[in-house]
């Protein structure tokens, strides 16, 4: 049932900006950018103590007439600029002495792995051989240790990292931590915190214009954001949007398209966003919707038409 479930939930999150969908959040930044917690799914809009500040999308700096290029040391707009995706919230410092370390929280997780992918100190694209029959495979993987009787609460790469672009981890029972260790000055940087189910991280990361990446002061931005799907496992996970009369009427809805039966099924599946169109009216009470205008000062969001 927890697939039915989990389908009707991913579908209904796409629909549109319901009661439980969307939150307000407060992210620091590293190095001018920001990198979105695994929850969020996408920014709606972002504000600072000084303003607003508007939000655009990867085609942005491509509008014919535009910016171009934009750099977090300019300084000179107040843009949040998607940035794709990376698999930590902090890159590695690019040094030619450093080693990934994946430290373990639990006992049950010694001996699962974590496979760290990018390239060596040389610039190569790092593969590794591994297993009794010595596979090669990209990247290299790390076996968790036993914290009760290692030393050590880490296990550290035998290849030097200059950059982290991928992670294949396995299911764990509590979190995984993910460091650089630089050997030349014996000195730790926290990449990422990889939560027990997560198996490909992957995070949206943003970067904020108005900031220079080289400014180490301690910034925070706060943004409406929406949320994305993750699915649930426990009978006490929290379900998004939470209407449990909605994903009931999804779950309905997905079981006539399985039998061939459209007309149903769309049936079902209107009566389901209408259940969260009340379910919002309700939670939004008499406040009074805020229509957005994109900036008219340029380019609105950088929107691009793909044939």
């Amino acid at each position: 049932m927890a697939d039915y479930t989990n389908e009707a939930a991913r579908r209904l999150l796409s629909k549109g900006m319901f009661a439980g969908c969307y939150g307000r959040f407060t992210i620091s930044l590293t190095d001018g950018c920001i990198t979105l917690p695994r929850p969020i799914e996408s920014i709606i809009t972002a504000a600072s103590c000084c303003g607003q500040v508007t939000v655009r999308n990867q085609w942005y700096e491509f509008n014919d007439g535009g910016f171009g290029l934009l750099s977090c040391d300019s300084g000179c707009t107040n843009q949040l600029v998607d940035r794709g995706v990376v698999v930590a919230y902090r890159d590695m410092s690019g040094g030619t002495n450093s080693y990934l370390r994946a430290y373990a929280f639990n006992v049950n997780d010694a001996g699962k792995f974590i496979i760290v992918q990018g390239y060596d100190e040389n610039g190569n694209w790092v593969r590794t051989a591994t297993g009794p029959s010595g596979t090669m495979i990209d990247g290299e993987r790390l076996t968790l240790p036993n914290i009760n009787t290692d030393p050590n609460d880490y296990i550290q790469s035998t290849t030097k990292f200059t950059a982290l672009t991928g992670v294949i981890k396995d299911a764990t029972t509590s979190k995984v931590m993910l460091y650089e260790y630089d050997a030349t000055a014996a000195t730790e940087l926290d990449l990422a915190n990889y939560e027990p189910d997560e198996t490909l991280p992957q995070y949206r990361r943003m970067q904020w214009t108005a900031i220079s990446s080289s400014n180490t002061d301690t910034k925070y931005l706060t943004i409406m954001a929406r949320m994305r799907h993750i699915d649930v496992v426990n009978d006490n996970d929290y379900l998004i949007p939470p209407c449990h009369d909605a994903i009931k009427l999804m779950v309905k809805a997905i079981d006539f398209e399985e039998k061939n039966l459209p007309n149903e099924s769309m049936a079902y599946e209107t009566k389901a966003v209408a259940e969260l169109m009340n379910a919002t009216r309700a939670y939004l009470g008499d406040a009074v919707g805020v229509i957005r205008r994109v900036g008219q000062d340029l380019y609105g969001g950088g929107i691009v038409r793909l044939m």
